[in-house]
């Protein structure tokens, strides 16, 4: 469903210096990794497999992921 709901477009080159990351686990495996960028400018996502990648759907992204806890513990584990 996330991966439906939120698009993201690639863009060329670096698009900043990420210091968060998200991790998303499927039935308690690891499926995806990336630094992610929030800040008032840009939301986006950096990884290797994908380069960088920018939301397309700002404001519905930043309503969804506004509703995680913030974290300043190295790993922070979300089930459903």
């Amino acid at each position: 469903d996330f991966q439906k709901q939120f698009i993201f477009k690639r863009t060329q080159g670096d698009i900043a210096t990420a210091e968060s990351w998200i991790y998303v686990y499927q039935k308690g495996k690891l499926i995806f990794k990336s630094a992610i960028i929030l800040d008032k400018n840009l939301i986006g996502l950096q990884n290797r497999e994908m380069g960088c990648a920018e939301i397309e759907k700002r404001e519905e992204f930043v309503k969804v992921i506004s509703k995680f806890e913030r974290s300043y513990f190295p790993i922070h584990l979300l089930t459903n």
